[in-house]
């Protein structure tokens, strides 16, 4: 498993977490989980070199 990977997954759960916890601002970490998982696809189609320099920019 890549950390790339590991990354990714980390994040959904702690969306998840976060979502589950802070009922009121749903709406707000549901935007700010799909630009994250936005940004990780198009990290992904961009190959892996792109990836990493991204990464340190993110």
């Amino acid at each position: 498993m890549t950390p790339q990977r590991r990354m990714f997954f980390w994040a959904k759960s702690s969306a998840k977490n976060m979502m589950s916890m802070i009922d009121s601002h749903d709406l707000i970490v549901m935007g700010l989980t799909i630009m994250f998982q936005s940004r990780l696809m198009g990290r992904r189609s961009a190959g892996i070199a792109n990836n990493l320099d991204r990464r340190r920019l993110f």
